[in-house]
């Protein structure tokens, strides 16, 4: 009776922080979710409608298969975007509006699974892209004669996506607070912390530092391609020997 009373007594001296009751910040972080969500929902669905609509009636720019590769890639980035528009933010929505996790651990794991994947989705695509625009400027006739590549990238890209995304389950679970045991979080406090810092290592190179150096690589092989393909490569790259 008295760890009772003792326990009820902490729950009335605890003070719920601004993150456990719903306010105005919970208010703004919708209104800014639900912008967002309208504006990509209908940019990236007409986008992708359109792109499909060429790629089926085959109506690009022009009919070479070079175009058709750009709107393939084109239609994977949309993919990727409208699956972060899709999960990611109505996700956070329900989540700011209720404050807490209203549902079950496996579907917390669930749920952070498919609100990274799309980041990771996006992130590989447009390396598949600067990857791909690199090959047609440094092989150019290859390029246009073989389009399988861009084909297999692409599905690495997804699978590579889908594969990064699986350890964010074993790392966000349903928690209890210790004093208020009616609220519930999907959250990463109470784990190891060294298992918290690697698993911050991995996500940050796979999201960001991959993705980013892979870009600045292909653009910069790129510059330097044109650069020494270029008349004026003897002036701005005058190391460089001009042949082609």
């Amino acid at each position: 009776m008295d760890d009772e009373d003792g326990n009820l007594t902490d729950v009335r001296a605890f003070i719920l922080p601004p993150q456990m009751v719903f306010g105005y910040i919970q208010i703004t972080a919708i209104s800014v979710y639900s912008v967002l969500l309208a504006v990509g929902l209908v940019t990236n669905s007409t986008l992708l409608y359109y792109l499909v609509r060429a790629k089926m009636n085959n109506r690009t720019l022009s009919s070479d298969e070079s175009s058709n590769r750009l709107t393939l890639l084109l239609i994977n980035l949309c993919l990727a975007d409208l699956i972060v528009v899709i999960f990611q933010l109505p996700i956070d929505i329900a989540w700011e509006a209720t404050v807490s996790w209203r549902s079950t651990d496996a579907i917390c794991r669930i749920m952070v699974v498919l609100k990274i994947f799309g980041f990771y989705s996006s992130g590989f695509v447009m390396t598949v892209i600067s990857l791909d625009r690199l090959y047609a400027v440094s092989a150019p006739l290859r390029h246009m004669q073989d389009t399988r590549i861009v084909r297999w990238m692409l599905a690495l890209a997804w699978i590579a996506a889908t594969l990064c995304s699986l350890p964010q389950a074993m790392v966000f679970s349903l928690k209890t607070h210790p004093v208020v045991t009616t609220y519930q979080q999907c959250t990463t406090i109470g784990n190891d912390p060294t298992l918290d810092l690697v698993y911050f290592v991995f996500a940050s190179t796979m999201l960001w530092g991959l993705p980013i150096l892979a870009m600045l690589s292909s653009y910069a092989g790129i510059t330097y391609t044109l650069c020494r393909k270029s008349d004026w490569s003897q002036r701005f790259c005058p190391i460089y020997d001009t042949a082609i």
